[in-house]
């Protein structure tokens, strides 16, 4: 696994994240990276807007969340354009 000062390099604030789910034809997640920072204990963590939807329906889902970097890694693996 990679150091958590490694993962926090590659995660940066403003910057889209997306991950691949099997939910339907056309449905999509993205994560905009609002904040990483270290808890009390120096746990990383990352502040994100999380946005679900279907280009099909037209219904997009936003909610505010907030993750340890390395779950957020695991969860959104790749970049997306903006």
């Amino acid at each position: 696994m990679f150091s958590w000062r490694k993962q926090s390099a590659e995660v940066e604030v403003g910057k889209l994240y997306r991950r691949d789910r099997d939910i339907g034809p056309g449905v999509s997640e993205t994560a905009q990276v609002v904040s990483v920072w270290d808890d009390e204990v120096g746990i990383p963590h990352v502040r994100f807007y999380r946005r679900q939807g279907s280009a099909n329906s037209g219904h997009t889902e936003v909610d505010d969340r907030t993750l340890s970097l390395s779950a957020f890694v695991q969860l959104y693996p790749q970049r997306a354009a903006l």
